[in-house]
C-alpha cells in the first residue's frame, strides 16, 4: 500500500511488518503476500503512467535538504497543539502494564513519534505528522470513552490515574483538544479562504502580467494553472536541487536577472527581508533580481509581481 501512499508511510508500514513477524509469526506469509501484491501493483502503475522519473524523485531526489528551524516550526504547528492527548498517550505508553507493548497501537504510536523527527527535512509539512495523530486518536481515544473510562483490555496501555481526578481531568483535556483545535482550523481556513477570494478578485490583473505565451515563472503554481498557463519550474524542488548540487541553476538565474524572463509572481514583498518558507523556494542569485527589478507590483492577498 505504499506505493500509493507518501513516502512517509513507509516507516509505519515497515514497523507494522516488524510487529507481525515477532507477535504473529504463522501469519507473516500471508501477510508478506498483501505487501508483494500491493507493492508490485502500485510499481507498475506508477512505471506505466510516469516512466522512471517518480523513481529518481523519491529515492535519489528525496532527501531534501536539512533544517533545525524548519523542524522546530513543524513541532510547533503539528505538535504543539497535540499537547493534550500526546500528555495523555505518553503517560499510558510509560505507565502501560508491560503486556501492553504487543499492542500494534504501542508500536504504531512509538514509531511515529520517532519518525516525526523527520521533518527535519525542509519542505515537510503536516504530512509527516498524520501518523502521530492517527496513533494518538487510537491510543487516547478508549481512554477517553471507554464506559469505565480507562483502557481494561489485557493487550491496551491502561492509565493508572485515580478515578476522581481522571473524572475532573479527562473531560477537560478532552474540551480543550477539540475546541481548541477547531477554533485553530477555522482561523487558518479563513485566513486562506480571505486569501484566496482577494486573489480571485484580481486574478484578470494577475495574469495580464505574465507573457503571452510559454510557461510562467511563478511561485504558486495553482496561480498559473489560474491563468491557463503552466509553470515554468517548481521553485522548491529545483531549489533543493541546486542546494545539493544536483542542478545547475546559473543559466536559469542569468536569465531572470538579464529580463529573458520577463515577469515572476512571487508571495513576498521582494524589497524586505525574505524569510521563512520563500528562502527554500529561490536561490540567492533570484532573489537578489526581485529585489533589484525595475517594476514591482503588489496585489492583494500578499501576491507581487515583478518585471523587466
Amino acid at each position: 500500500m505504499s506505493c500509493f501512499a507518501k513516502q512517509t508511510q513507509v516507516v509505519p508500514s515497515l514497523v507494522a511488518l516488524v510487529w507481525v513477524w515477532k507477535y504473529r509469526p504463522t501469519e507473516l506469509r500471508s501477510i508478506l503476500f498483501g505487501y508483494l501484491g500491493a507493492g508490485i501493483a502500485g510499481v507498475t502503475a506508477i512505471t506505466l503512467v510516469w516512466g522512471f522519473e517518480p523513481w529518481r524523485h523519491m529515492l535519489i531526489y528525496t532527501t531534501g535538504t536539512y533544517s533545525i528551524m524548519n523542524l522546530g516550526w513543524q513541532f510547533l504547528s503539528h505538535v504543539a497543539p497535540w499537547t493534550p492527548l500526546l500528555s495523555v498517550a505518553a503517560y499510558s505508553v510509560l505507565r502501560g502494564r508491560p503486556e501492553a507493548r504487543s499492542d500494534p497501537v504501542w508500536w504504531y504510536w512509538c514509531s511515529a513519534l520517532v519518525w516525526s523527527f523527520s521533518a527535519v527535512r525542509s519542505g515537510s509539512s503536516s504530512a509527516y505528522f498524520l501518523d502521530l495523530h492517527m496513533a494518538t486518536v487510537m491510543l487516547v481515544g478508549p481512554v477517553l470513552f471507554s464506559a469505565g473510562g480507562v483502557l481494561s483490555g489485557a493487550d491496551q496501555a491502561s492509565l493508572q490515574i485515580p478515578k476522581t481526578r481522571r473524572h475532573r481531568l479527562l473531560p477537560w483535556i478532552l474540551a480543550f483538544q477539540v475546541i481548541g483545535a477547531d477554533i485553530a482550523v477555522g482561523t487558518v481556513a479563513w485566513i486562506n479562504l480571505s486569501r484566496v477570494s482577494d486573489i480571485t478578485e484580481d486574478l484578470a490583473s494577475i495574469c495580464s502580467e505574465f507573457p503571452r505565451s510559454g510557461p510562467v515563472l511563478t511561485e504558486e503554481a495553482s496561480i498559473a494553472q489560474a491563468c491557463g498557463r503552466s509553470a515554468l519550474i517548481h521553485p522548491f524542488i529545483m531549489t533543493s536541487l541546486s542546494q545539493r548540487g544536483l542542478w545547475d541553476a546559473s543559466d536559469f538565474e542569468t536569465a531572470v536577472a538579464s529580463g529573458e524572463i520577463s515577469t515572476a509572481v512571487i508571495g513576498f514583498d521582494p524589497r524586505q527581508p525574505v524569510t521563512g518558507a520563500h528562502l527554500d523556494r529561490w536561490t540567492l542569485p533570484v532573489l537578489s533580481a526581485f529585489r533589484l527589478a525595475p517594476k514591482q507590483t503588489a496585489y492583494p492577498g500578499g501576491v507581487w509581481a515583478v518585471s523587466w
